[in-house]
């Protein structure tokens, strides 16, 4: 499976099955650069090793041997894959307007909101924050995967004329056009996590891609003249008759759509935000009533 900056491979270790992520920057590089690389990753490592959040996922370490391609990181693997899978799933049992669906749409946001605060408070910024990154694990909570890795991509931008790894639907127009916003680097900020954060907004209500109606090529020469991505409801009657309205989602999506990065909000001012949104739970939300899903990530 290929991630934004990383080919994920599943494996055994104590037991255990794990996640081998490669890193793509190790390819077609000279033996120079992988050592550079190499020695990079195990400082990151060493960053890693102590992060500690119930939404992000548990890094296990380094593995040196498995791959010729270089290092691979050691992760724990989900079996129950990543969180786009889910919204699928309750969106053909439920449909968009249930309230059942809607529970848990704000529930993980909230939790991804929570697991980016804390990887900001620990000095790490995402820099691919997506539905392929957001693992659900056997709770039904999210964990964040992959994050940190854009400083490797960076380290091989002169190979590539870019420090740009992640995916354009979720990038933010000073990464997809930094001098036309008047920055001199793409590379990731915690603002930058912030406008993902918003298009992740979309991706998990609609599930789908952020800018289902665009070609690539047109998100990237879009969104630094000011396109967005939208919420499209089947129902707007929904929103008043279940007392559950879009339009703070929206209005807070719309703040970390700002085109200056310093105009975004926090992340804390968001998990705020996405507390308030919270539904409460009628029962258990560990009901029976919770949809078959494929295993896999």
């Amino acid at each position: 499976m290929s991630g934004g900056f990383a080919d994920v491979y599943r494996g055994r270790y104590q037991r255990k099955d794990v996640a081998l992520k490669v890193l793509r920057a190790f390819s077609n590089t000279n033996q120079v650069t992988q050592d550079i690389l190499i020695r990079k990753l195990h400082y990151e490592a060493l960053l890693w090793r102590n992060i500690n959040h119930r939404h992000v996922l548990p890094f296990l370490g380094i593995d040196d041997c498995i791959f010729n391609s270089g290092a691979c990181m050691v992760s724990a693997y989900m079996a129950h894959g990543y969180v786009r899978h889910k919204t699928e799933a309750l969106l053909r049992q439920y449909g968009q307007d249930d309230l059942y669906y809607r529970r848990y749409i704000y529930k993980w946001l909230y939790e991804t909101a929570l697991g980016l605060d804390y990887l900001h408070e620990e000095g790490i910024v995402h820099g691919d924050l997506r539905g392929p990154n957001i693992l659900i694990d056997e709770t039904r909570s999210v964990l964040l995967a992959d994050f940190g890795l854009s400083v490797f991509a960076e380290s091989n931008s002169r190979q590539n004329g870019s420090s740009r790894g992640g995916n354009p639907r979720w990038m933010a127009p000073e990464q997809l056009d930094p001098e036309g916003c008047g920055k001199n680097s793409d590379r990731p900020t915690i603002h930058s996590d912030v406008f993902s954060f918003a298009c992740v907004c979309v991706e998990l209500y609609t599930s789908q891609i952020p800018y289902q109606e665009l070609t690539d090529y047109q998100v990237l020469m879009g969104v630094p003249q000011g396109r967005r991505p939208a919420f499209k409801t089947r129902n707007t009657d929904f929103e008043l008759d279940v007392g559950i309205p879009l339009e703070p989602l929206k209005r807070l999506a719309n703040r970390c759509w700002s085109h200056a990065p310093e105009e975004r909000p926090h992340i804390k001012e968001i998990v705020s935000h996405m507390a308030d949104l919270q539904i409460p739970w009628a029962s258990s939300p560990m009901s029976n009533t919770w949809p078959v899903f494929d295993s896999g990530c």
